[in-house]
């Protein structure tokens, strides 16, 4: 008669697996060498056909960079919340904290904490397989947008390698003059460097304590970057028509939303106007700064996701900045932006008028 294994032991051989699947992806993106041995763990082709997707494309968009995207160095742990048994399948909860070094900024690391995944395996004879792992990621996002859209891999396939519809969005600052009473109000610079501080300090633990978190209502990137342009100095603008400003989930304007937010910061104030609240303006890769914000879209132009300059960490021979880090949530972060895929929109915030 066969023996019955206890939970305990079936917990183990389901960490196994995982750990084992962790650790395959990592050494794929490592490489940004595709290695086959990752399907051994997986409970069907079918149930994997997205994230290999997803997988494969990762590299292609990486290798077409300029910079060296393979790792330098890393580390990373899973923390387990939930492991629950019914018959044949096993629920799993964890949260996964990683820290990369890439070759060519390996001075800095790429930070990412708390990012949830929900995972299940299903039972085949006595060893466990992965059906699916679930969890938020800005370029997984992208992907699935572009297979709902195109429904052929390889359309999708063909988008991300060559299509120049990746390129950054660069949009023109009109400066129109916008009709607000004018008034006596002071002219402040932004303290970037203070809102650098906060992203860095709360990029990957919301924080609770001043804010709400939105985290699992609809998302908490453009609440946490307008947490970041508050701390840099940026009053609450209760001053019509642009407002800004979160007191209660009930009482907030432009705040949480990422076309919210960017319709407040490039239409409040041109250069010739003198508007309580921020100054800030459309510009382009090269001229962003630490501080300033990128917005990015998926593959329909929908733009999704708000994040802030961090870190420059690459200057070409005539010293233009090739890249940066930018802090997020939604994703919880800190990575490069070259990494990122879709249309990207970059906001200047210069100061404002108190």
């Amino acid at each position: 008669m066969a023996m019955l294994l206890i939970p305990n032991e079936e917990e183990i051989k389901v960490k196994y697996v995982i750990e084992n699947w962790f650790n395959a992806r990592f050494k794929i993106l490592s490489t940004l060498q595709y290695e086959s041995n990752i399907e051994n763990y997986i409970f069907s082709e079918k149930d994997f056909l997205k994230e290999k997707l997803y997988i494969q494309l990762e590299i292609e968009n990486r290798k077409k960079q300029p910079f060296d995207y393979k790792f330098h160095e890393f580390n990373y742990e899973l923390i387990y919340r939930g492991i629950t048994f019914k018959n044949h399948i096993c629920y799993v909860i964890l949260f996964e904290n990683h820290y990369i070094y890439f070759n060519f900024i390996k001075n800095y690391c790429s930070i990412t904490q708390n990012l949830k995944h929900e995972i299940i395996l299903y039972k085949k004879g006595t060893d466990w397989f992965i059906k699916t792992d679930n969890y938020t990621n800005n370029n997984k996002r992208f992907i699935e947008d572009l297979l709902e859209r195109f429904k052929d891999i390889d359309k999708v396939k063909s988008f991300i390698i060559e299509d120049k519809k990746l390129n950054d969005y660069y949009l023109e600052n009109k400066n129109q003059n916008y009709h607000h009473s004018l008034r006596n109000y002071k002219y402040y610079y932004y303290n970037a460097s203070a809102a650098v501080n906060y992203a860095i300090k709360y990029a990957m633990i919301p924080n609770v304590k001043q804010f709400k978190d939105y985290t699992n209502l609809g998302g908490d990137c453009t609440n946490f970057i307008s947490q970041c342009l508050y701390a840099g100095g940026l009053p609450k603008d209760y001053v019509d028509p642009y407002t800004w400003y979160w007191d209660s989930d009930t009482h907030r304007a432009n705040w949480t939303g990422v076309n919210d937010l960017y319709t407040y910061l490039v239409n409040n104030n041109s250069s010739s106007s003198h508007n309580f609240g921020v100054y800030a303006y459309s510009s382009n890769h090269g001229t962003v700064s630490l501080g300033h914000v990128v917005q990015l879209s998926d593959s329909k132009g929908v733009w999704y996701h708000s994040m802030i300059i961090v870190q420059e960490i690459e200057r070409s021979s005539n010293d233009t900045v090739q890249d940066y880090l930018v802090a997020q949530h939604s994703d919880n972060g800190i990575y490069p932006l070259s990494s990122k895929m879709g249309k990207k929109r970059y906001i200047h915030i210069d100061g404002y008028y108190k």
